[in-house]
């Protein structure tokens, strides 16, 4: 492994290597290297200009675009760091980014653009301006260390505080540079859908644009995974990153939009090895890898590539550590644990960030001196994930720390409930938690998503749990449902999963169609209610809206987009939709589709 370099300057030599190869398109716009390194290096004296210095923070109040793309490479080489600050960002969250990071500025793409505090200049700044065209288009080449802070992504904090997580330029090349699980490079493109303010923008732009492969800006609402993946078909995107719940959304409604891709990444949690499989086997040929890490750590951690025929029973690995990656499993006094033996994952070597801007104490809670590194002064990230390794070096995710609870006397991992259900070849899915409502003091709820075409019932599974687990872990009771309940970044929520609620009776009369109240059902996991029923208040969320209205497309033939569902938020709503896309004013019911013998 090469020692780290400065993203800017990988990006650069690689601009030497190969000026004329398309390296960004978006927005109606094809920008070769060497153009989008003359634009990157203008804005960056603009900056400069306007006061930036090495080691400055200067937030980026822009959504995804080409713009964003050379307003961040712009920064790298003014010798800065940039603050992602969206426009989609609340206010309230944006005020707080600001008073943390102090940027020196905030790069906006408007001149409309509301300040989101007044005490830190506002700076509208465009490549074609000509402020910034005038300025010279050579490398500034400033005197910049790896060891420099690159960016500053902002993660949720468990006392409601976000915290900001200084990332240098040594902690991003190593998850790509000289690895195998992936490729980049002329010829193959990668999508920019994700989010500026987490790694996984980190993800899409960086490997492309330091080894000569091209960025394809997608303009879309990214809440919409099928949206993702059918823009990515049709622009000739080669490889793909997914959160695992938004790639189970793709491969349950249409995986066949994957078929031009020849990788794809997912993370973000545990995965479903029924999905896995499903998709190797729709998709031949696609190189599959099931990643994890932090984002204390850039990216990824480890990586395994998942095989067609491979056995993936029970749960998919997190496979070995990556590049510069160092990946250690602890035990609570910080000793390895043998193999087979539960541990908590930590991570150490180039990819351990700083630390959080202005929180020491937190800071040494998580970054700790690393006892098995060489070089003086290393520190070793304790994520709070538990994990185990196989003989065969291969790490398995087994879940949070905090997944932890305490039921009867018993300590129970909700992780290891989690991975013996999925073990069930009818289970495509599943989550654990207590459910501590009723006058017993809790009990355990297993949540379990069918695998299609699967027959299981409660009976069945909770035997396959006692035959697995000890007495006091096997769950009392199973909810079955259509999806697992989300947060906005698409990972399990768990504070929503509640056992279901008797369907309440509607005061105007019927649910409506029971085809539809089926469906509304099954996505969100609840009883058929009322027609008044709210989809986002009964725990509706875009990648369900996004089920919701794929299965309302193949049940009633019409063309429901995922806005229609958030504009009709209810189910009577959602019925007068389908009306109108249907052409009938005012319809007292409608009907599925009648499928034909053989479709």
């Amino acid at each position: 492994m090469k020692s780290p370099r400065c993203l800017h300057v990988l990006f650069e030599d690689q601009v030497r290597r190969t000026p004329g190869a398309p390296a960004l398109r978006g927005d109606g716009r094809r920008l070769t290297y060497a153009e989008l390194n003359q634009r990157a290096n203008q804005v960056a004296r603009q900056l400069r200009h306007l006061g930036v210095v090495t080691a400055d923070r200067v937030a980026l109040r822009l959504d995804r675009s080409v713009d964003s793309v050379v307003a961040m490479l712009a920064v790298l080489k003014a010798g800065a760091a940039y603050v992602p600050l969206e426009r989609d960002v609340p206010a309230e969250r944006a005020r707080w980014i600001l008073t943390e990071t102090a940027p020196r500025l905030v790069v906006t793409g408007s001149q409309a653009d509301h300040p989101p505090t007044g005490a830190v200049p506002m700076v509208p700044l465009h490549a074609d301006a000509p402020e910034v065209t005038a300025r010279s288009a050579e490398n500034l080449d400033l005197a910049v260390s790896p060891d420099d802070i690159c960016y500053v992504p902002f993660t949720s904090g468990s006392t409601g505080r976000p915290k900001g997580i200084e990332v240098p330029h040594a902690s991003v090349p190593g998850f790509f540079a000289d690895v195998t699980y992936a490729t980049w490079g002329p010829g193959r493109a990668t999508l920019f859908h994700s989010s500026m303010s987490w790694d996984g923008h980190v993800f899409d732009l960086y490997p492309a644009l330091v080894s000569g492969g091209e960025v394809v800006v997608y303009p879309g609402d990214t809440a919409d995974p099928l949206a993702v993946a059918r823009f990515a078909r049709d622009h000739g995107v080669t490889g793909l990153f997914l959160p695992a719940q938004a790639l189970n959304i793709v491969i349950d409604e249409e995986p066949q939009l994957l078929r031009g891709l020849t990788w794809l990444v997912s993370g973000g949690e545990a995965a479903s090895p029924a999905h896995y499989s499903r998709l190797l086997a729709a998709v031949p040929g696609l190189r599959l890898i099931n990643a994890y890490g932090p984002v204390e750590c850039t990216a990824l951690a480890t990586a395994h590539v998942a095989e067609p025929g491979s056995p993936l029973a029970g749960a998919v690995p997190i496979g070995r550590s990556v590049g510069d990656r160092q990946v250690f499993l602890l035990d609570g006094d910080g000793r390895p644990v043998a193999d087979g033996a539960v541990g908590e994952l930590c991570v150490g070597g180039p990819a351990v960030a700083r630390g959080y801007l202005g929180r020491p104490d937190l800071t040494a809670t998580r970054f700790r001196p690393d006892p098995f590194a060489a070089t003086p002064g290393a520190r070793l990230y304790h994520t709070g994930d538990r994990g185990r390794r196989g003989a065969d070096g291969v790490f398995d995710y087994l879940g949070r720390d905090d997944d932890q609870v305490k039921l009867r006397g018993l300590r129970i991992e909700l992780g290891e409930i989690e991975t013996v259900l999925r073990e069930h070849p009818a289970v495509a899915d599943a989550a654990a938690a207590v459910d501590r409502s009723g006058p017993t003091g809790g009990r355990l709820i297993a949540y379990v998503v069918r695998a299609p075409d699967a027959e299981v019932d409660d009976d069945q599974l909770r035997a396959h749990l006692a035959a697995r687990l000890s007495p006091g872990m096997v769950p009392s009771g199973v909810e079955w449902l259509d999806r697992l309940p989300l947060t906005r970044n698409g990972k399990l929520d768990r504070s929503r999963l509640t056992p279901t609620v008797a369907a309440r009776p509607d005061p105007d009369g019927p649910a409506g169609d029971p085809a539809l109240a089926g469906i509304w059902a099954r996505v969100l996991g609840v009883g058929t209610g009322s027609s008044r029923d709210d989809f986002f208040a009964a725990g509706g969320n875009s990648l369900a809206a996004t089920k919701l209205a794929a299965q309302v497309r193949q049940a009633f033939g019409v063309d429901l987009e995922v806005r229609h569902v958030y504009e009709a938020r209810t189910l009577g709503g959602l019925a007068a939709a389908i009306d109108g896309l249907r052409g009938v004013p005012a319809a007292p019911a409608i009907r599925p589709r009648r499928r034909s013998a053989g479709t």
